[in-house]
């Protein structure tokens, strides 16, 4: 406009763009898909858009989260006076380097399975030997008993992907869900995280036993 000789404030623009509606707002955050992942994502739910109710409460919906001491999960709000912003009661605690446990976790449509704690780095040997073989095994049993069908849903990590981790699969004659790259809001266990992670926060854990604690008693 400046250029065509037109002089206006940014303040007649901002009131005029408000006029049609075009109000300012803070853009929402959502996970990054390059084109090759939005492809994936497209041709996923084409293959599954004739899928019935049924079928889809044969899935086994697994994942891994980190659950930490001081967390936020969304914004919060307390009730105080003039005065209180420093108040114990009405800050919201974090720290520098925060305690958190990584925990993994199945599901179906009509149950919770069994919970894992994670030490450190979960790699395909350690993820076969301390999750698959003694907490999904288990959990296929209690959600799909007398050898019902299901089939078991996991993202594309490296420690899920690997060849070891396909042979085992294949022995067990489990069958694998094909899922697109990044795709975590695609995963309805993510809701079973947020309630986890509620329910744990109002036990308020001190420490990474007490979080431990917090998270297998919820």
């Amino acid at each position: 406009m400046n250029a065509a000789g037109i002089e206006v404030s940014s303040r007649t623009i901002r009131r005029r763009l408000s006029g049609f509606g075009l109000l300012a707002r803070i853009p929402r955050k959502k996970q990054y898909l390059n084109n090759k992942q939005r492809e994936k994502r497209v041709k996923g739910a084409k293959e599954h858009i004739k899928w019935s109710e049924n079928q889809w409460k044969q899935v086994i919906w697994s994942d891994e989260s980190k659950i930490s001491l001081f967390s936020s999960d969304g914004r919060k709000y307390v009730r105080r006076r003039v005065g209180e912003a420093l108040h114990p009661d009405c800050i919201e605690a974090t720290t520098k380097i925060p305690t958190n446990v990584m925990i993994w976790a199945c599901m179906s449509a009509d149950d919770v399975g069994r919970i894992q704690v994670i030490d450190g780095t979960l790699n395909a040997k350690k993820y076969i030997e301390t999750v698959l073989g003694p907490k999904l095994i288990p959990s296929i049993r209690d959600l799909f008993p007398n050898n019902a069908p299901f089939i078991f849903q996991q993202d594309s990590a490296p420690c899920h992907t690997a060849k070891v981790c396909k042979a085992w699969f294949q022995n067990k004659g489990i069958d694998i869900l094909p899922w697109p790259g990044n795709s975590p809001v695609l995963n309805p266990i993510e809701n079973l995280w947020r309630c986890l992670k509620i329910l744990v926060q109002k036990k308020r854990p001190s420490n990474k036993r007490q979080l431990i604690e917090a998270i297998i008693d919820s």
